[in-house]
């Protein structure tokens, strides 16, 4: 077919030209925003979820990798990890994070490029909303892990009694685990609290739909740090060491729901998998 001018088009024509450039325009600019390899990975969850635990397996069962907890929210817990990694001072990251949380895992790209280091971090639904580009930069070049927990009920039970004891992880130790104070859970807040996390599940497998996205669910990972290490490496394409597998992290549940929510009879019927 013989080439025209621009000149040459009718008005009609070029307004179709011009709609036409505005739908190939995005997916142009995708596919040029991935051509990096997803070699880092992102885990996005909610609080009491496993997360810390899927961390502390992925840094000692993938060769050469660091993971992170929370270091897209301002009262991280990684700062000295932060530090050491990327050489930011504390004020600096908190500018960062506040204003330009992208530029911060930007930094981690750079190092991983540069070292062949592998990187982890965690991200919860509700952080860094205002910054939409840190979101689709996870979607269009990492891998991405959503941990889900089936049964809501039992992160609602260990976000209130980490609220209550101020320990929310539990590392190896000999030091003995004690009772918890029993406390009662208002079936409104119990449902509520399945129904955001149903939203929240619902809104990620969406916004991912086209990413390089997997689902793991806490329940199976917890059975055994072998079966953990495992499903990280399948993941992530790597050979898994599962015999050397191993954690820090030590399970702080040691008490049924039963016994640690007085009105467990109320809300018994969901106290079970959602997901």
């Amino acid at each position: 077919m013989k080439a025209r001018l621009l000149s040459s088009y009718c008005p009609r024509e070029l307004e179709n030209l011009g709609q036409l450039a505005m739908q190939i325009r995005p997916l142009i600019s995708r596919y040029l925003r991935r051509r990096a390899p997803a070699k880092n990975a992102i885990l996005v969850s909610k609080a009491r979820s496993g997360t810390n635990y899927f961390l502390d397996v992925y840094a000692n069962s993938v060769p050469n990798s660091t993971s992170f907890r929370e270091i897209f929210r301002p009262t991280g817990d990684s700062f000295l990890l932060m530090k050491k990694t990327l050489g930011l001072e504390k004020g600096e990251y908190l500018e960062c994070i506040k204003d330009d949380p992208l530029r911060i895992w930007l930094r981690l790209e750079e190092i991983s490029q540069k070292s062949g280091q592998r990187f982890m971090a965690k991200i919860f639904y509700d952080h860094a909303t205002g910054h939409p580009e840190l979101w689709e930069y996870f979607r269009d070049r990492n891998q991405v892990i959503h941990l889900i927990r089936r049964n809501p009920f039992d992160s609602l039970v260990s976000f209130n009694v980490a609220n209550q004891t101020g320990k929310w992880l539990q590392a190896k130790s000999t030091e003995p685990h004690s009772m918890p104070k029993p406390f009662a859970l208002p079936r409104a807040k119990v449902e509520t609290y399945i129904t955001q996390a149903e939203k929240h599940i619902k809104a990620t497998r969406a916004f991912f739909g086209e990413a390089k996205y997997s689902e793991v669910f806490y329940e199976d990972i917890s059975t055994s740090v072998q079966r953990c290490a495992a499903t990280i490496c399948d993941i992530l394409q790597e050979d898994a060491a599962t015999a050397q597998a191993k954690t820090r992290m030590h399970k702080q549940k040691n008490y049924t729901n039963q016994s640690i929510v007085s009105n467990y009879d109320e809300v018994c019927d969901l106290d079970r998998y959602f997901f």
